[in-house]
């Protein structure tokens, strides 16, 4: 039988997915994976990095934004000098609200395209021989080439200033392509011997810490905690429909329980409305037999998914207890037979 979900509220009065305008900024250290011809194979040191974002937020967990980011690494080895990576990237997002201990958490990934400049500067390496004496390769010299990036983050919101949220983040970012970097080889007197192209690599792994401000917050949000409070609960209306004369779950009705049951969570309302039809021939006391084996069918299936006793509550005709009051619970699943 045919189910359906039906969105009846928007956002609570706590921290929600990112709906509107937002910004964020964060710092970070920076690892360059090893890059270059075995001859000239370059180590790099942790370096710094910082990015800059603008982005907007749908409400539902999905965002888009435009960064510019900078790193630079140090060469630990076998050169000095230093090598940095800076560009630009659209990045789109998914994410989704979890509580732990009644603090949301908002987990995410994304992933990135843009256009990253690889930039060697002063990068030489002692070598031999090259005309008398020893000399050094040196490469400085900028190529760009189109980046891609994996990002995998956490969002704390912060509850006391609505709109914004720390953030933790992995970052993968790499170029389609080595990098072509320009280079020479100088004598022991700095003289000119040749010119050439080295090919290096350029991937590297990000470990970010950040701020993000969403200016899209709702009323309720933006009134702190009190007057949110007397904000409407938004509410979620899940329908499942029992086959004729029947009170077994079916898959299906199993998945709209699990996604109640995920909805039900920590400052959330969600109300599952249990239809079926009956044997018209069949007693009163048949068909509300028949309702309360649908009804612990449902209740039991919730228990099953992690969702207390305590926070469900039978209300309307066949009920079996009273609805949640005020001084219960603040999670609450409303059963309302039809």
């Amino acid at each position: 039988m045919a189910m359906a979900v039906v969105a009846l509220g928007a956002g609570a009065a706590t921290a929600q997915p990112v709906e509107g305008l937002y910004l964020g900024a964060g710092i970070a250290a920076n690892f360059h994976e090893s890059a270059g011809p075995q001859a000239m194979r370059l180590h790099t040191e942790t370096g710094p990095a910082g990015l800059l974002s603008l982005g907007w937020g749908s409400g539902n967990g999905l965002r888009l934004e435009v960064e510019g980011s900078y790193r630079e690494n140090g060469i630990a080895r076998p050169a000095s000098g230093t090598v940095s990576t800076y560009g630009g990237m659209a990045n789109l997002y998914i994410g989704t609200e979890r509580a732990l201990g009644g603090q949301p958490l908002q987990p995410y990934l994304g992933a990135g395209l843009g256009i990253a400049w690889t930039e060697f500067h002063q990068v030489g390496a002692a070598v031999t021989p090259l005309g008398p004496g020893p000399g050094r390769r040196v490469f400085d010299d900028v190529d760009g080439r189109l980046a891609f990036q994996a990002i995998a983050g956490m969002a704390l919101p912060i509850l006391a200033l609505p709109g914004l949220a720390l953030a933790t983040e992995y970052r993968f970012l790499g170029t389609a392509g080595d990098a072509r970097i320009e280079g020479r080889a100088e004598g022991a007197g700095g003289q000119l011997l040749s010119q050439g192209t080295g090919q290096f690599a350029n991937r590297n792994h990000t470990l970010l810490i950040g701020l993000r401000y969403a200016f899209g917050r709702s009323a309720a949000e933006a009134a702190g905690p009190q007057e949110a409070a007397t904000a409407p609960e938004p509410v979620r209306l899940y329908l499942v429909h029992f086959d004729w004369d029947r009170s077994e779950l079916s898959d299906r009705s199993r998945r709209i329980l699990a996604e109640a049951a995920r909805q039900g969570g920590p400052y959330r309302l969600a109300r599952i409305a249990v239809r079926g039809s009956a044997d018209r021939a069949a007693t009163p006391e048949a068909r509300e037999r028949l309702m309360r084996q649908r009804l612990e069918a449902v209740c039991t299936e919730l228990e099953r998914l992690g969702v207390g006793r305590e926070e469900i509550a039978v209300t309307g005709p066949g009920a079996t207890q009273p609805a949640a009051t005020s001084d219960g619970p603040r999670r609450r699943i409303e059963i309302l037979p039809q």
